[in-house]
Order: structure tokens, then sequence, then C-alpha cells
């Protein structure tokens, strides 16, 4: 084991129970919870000091989207582990404009909050592609989907 502090920079949490991810069905191994404490013990022994969340896939389609239900599932894991220190939620930026109402609520109400990630063709996209906190940006898709905070 390392002798050095650990950051998890892509940790995934869910509970199927309070949230749709169609991608996990019929997945024994993945249609089930799993919490920060089933991660604490899969990396007993390695020190991770802190971790990063990265959103799991919710479900959405048009007008539908449990994105705000994912970060407060991951702020209600946060809770019992401080080590979440940070989130990377999923929103719909291929919305373009239509996103920001979406984007307000997350930004007003989960300080640890760090970016959000997307999974459209941003080629296509008119408006803003990548989100950064407080402020849109546009994205050349160079660096994936993926906006972070500065």
């Amino acid at each position: 084991m390392p002798s050095f502090p650990i950051i998890d920079t892509h940790l995934h949490l869910w509970d199927p129970a309070r949230i749709s991810y169609s991608w996990q069905r019929d997945n024994a191994l993945l249609e089930r919870p799993y919490h920060v404490e089933d991660y604490r013990k899969a990396s007993e022994g390695v020190g991770v000091e802190a971790m990063v969340f990265v959103e799991c896939h919710v479900d959405d389609r048009p007008g539908v989207g449990q994105y705000i239900q994912e970060i407060e599932f991951v702020e209600d894991e946060a809770r019992r582990d401080p080590g979440i220190r940070a989130i990377v939620a999923k929103a719909p930026l291929e919305r373009g404009e239509g996103v920001a109402p979406i984007l307000e609520e997350m930004v007003a109400r989960f300080p640890r909050l760090r970016g959000s990630a997307g999974f459209p063709n941003l080629s296509k996209i008119r408006g803003p592609s990548c989100w950064i906190r407080d402020s849109w940006t546009g994205c050349d898709g160079s660096n994936g989907s993926t906006c972070t905070l500065s």
C-alpha cells in the first residue's frame, strides 16, 4: 500500500432505490446500492484522504432528469463521510441556455459542487456546452465533455 495519502478523483456511489439508472438493470453486480461505507470497506488500508464524486449517468429524457436528486444523495453520503469533498454532477448541457435554471439551483444549494459532466456531442451544440461554477464558457471539446471549476 502507498505510504502517502490518496485523493480518489473519480468516485461513483449509487442507490437504485432512490435514483433510476437504466444501465444497471438486470446486472446483479451493479443493480444494488453502493454507498460510501461499501467504498471504505473495499479501499480499506489504502489511506484515501479525500474523494471527488463523479455522476453516474442518471436516467434522463426531455423534461425529466434526476440531476438534483443525485446530488442530494451524494450530500447524504458526505454527511456520513466528510472525505467526499467535491461533486461533479450530471446536467443536461445539450439544452444550451435552457439548462440555466438547473445549474443555478445546483450552485445555490450545493457548495461541494465543482462542475458538471455531460455526454452530448459537443461539436453539435449551439450555445454553452460546458459549465464552470458561476459562469458559462464555450468549450471546443478538447477536454472531453467534462468541465470543472477553477
